[in-house]
């Protein structure tokens, strides 16, 4: 199914479900659909690179310990000892040096370094990448790991690199390195069972992306239970929404699925709403904190033909419907932001 999909509209998925909203040139992409995936996160990388580096990088304090005839900093009497510098007339000292030598600008490094050993990258990509990496000279080269990623922390003084640091996040989990050829590739979602999570993400952060009127969360419920005859409480399961979108008078709960047939077949060969999936949206909705307005919607890619069903269900509102991954991104916008505004109309 994913295959089905056109580049550019994963790279937007890929974009939202990251919590980037793609730059106005960028959604105006068309005819694009022979670039790969790699060469259209390196041109918004380097795009966003070029103003950040005139901007200049953010430092941090970080602590360096040297072996020095001059006393610096902290003297580390033990280390001196260990290391034999006292016979050199040399004390082991330590202390802080405001440094551009940090995590968030070792990302960067790396993932220039990465982009500009891809062996099909477009030259200009390419010539930009090795313009700008001579600026990180003094920042050192790592080898790149999820871990270095949990290692961030943003605030007000470095919010700038969130963007680029989530685009360097895409790169690296979302591309392989063919250990043979040494060329970047994208990861086959639907080998890899990914899609359903980019897809939910997708959804998720375009709604807090692209509109005002919801709050737009995942929400924890409890299934409403009256007293524990026997057993333990703790046994009970919990649930966890895809998405909720809720005002003042109204929850919207989405549930998503990239499933290859959104409707099932009957004996008969009839088509007919899964039943599992209708009644995981109505447990949602029945065990949630209930709104004037209580809606339900199953949202699935569409696969042949667009599926539309309203219905109501002991006072809720369900939708069965489908979005077209392989249109348009104005197409796409328009329909999601479509589905919930005709929700509560």
């Amino acid at each position: 199914m994913a295959n089905n999909i056109p580049i550019h509209n994963i790279y937007y998925m890929l974009s939202y479900c990251a919590g980037i909203l793609p730059e106005v040139g960028e959604t105006q992409v068309t005819n694009i659909d022979e670039t790969e995936l790699v060469e259209l996160f390196a041109g918004a990388f380097v795009r966003r690179l070029n103003g950040f580096i005139k901007r200049g990088f953010y430092k941090e304090y970080v602590v360096q310990q040297e072996s020095s005839s001059a006393i610096r900093g902290k003297i580390l009497f033990k280390e001196s000892v260990a290391t034999a510098a006292l016979t050199n007339a040399k004390l082991v000292c330590q202390y802080d040096v405001f440094s551009e030598n940090i995590v968030h600008n070792q990302i960067l490094k790396a993932t220039i370094h990465t982009l500009i050993k891809h062996p099909t990258l477009k030259k200009p990509l390419k010539l930009s990448l090795k313009k700008m990496y001579p600026y990180f000279q003094h920042v050192t080269l790592i080898q790149l790991e999820r871990q270095h990623f949990h290692q961030i922390q943003l605030h007000k003084q470095n919010q700038n690199y969130h963007l680029m640091l989530e685009i360097c996040r895409i790169i690296y989990e979302h591309y392989l390195i063919d250990e043979e050829s040494g060329k970047l590739t994208f990861v086959d979602f639907m080998r890899e069972g990914r899609m359903h999570y980019v897809f939910e993400g997708f959804v998720r952060n375009f709604y807090r992306l692209e509109q005002r009127q919801y709050k737009v969360y995942r929400e924890t419920l409890s299934w409403q239970v009256g007293e524990v005859l026997a057993g333990e409480q703790g046994l009970i399961p919990k649930m966890q929404t895809d998405i909720c979108l809720s005002d003042s008078t109204t929850k919207i709960i989405i549930d998503t699925k990239f499933h290859n047939q959104p409707l099932a077949r009957n004996y008969y060969e009839e088509e007919k709403i899964k039943s599992e999936n209708l009644y995981q949206i109505y447990s949602y909705l029945s065990n949630s904190l209930q709104y004037d307005k209580m809606v339900g919607i199953l949202l699935y890619p569409q696969i042949d033909k667009e599926v539309h069903q309203v219905f109501e269900m002991n006072n809720y509102l369900i939708k069965v419907v489908t979005v077209d991954l392989a249109q348009s991104w104005q197409y796409i916008k328009e329909r999601l932001l479509g589905i919930i505004n005709d929700a509560v109309e």
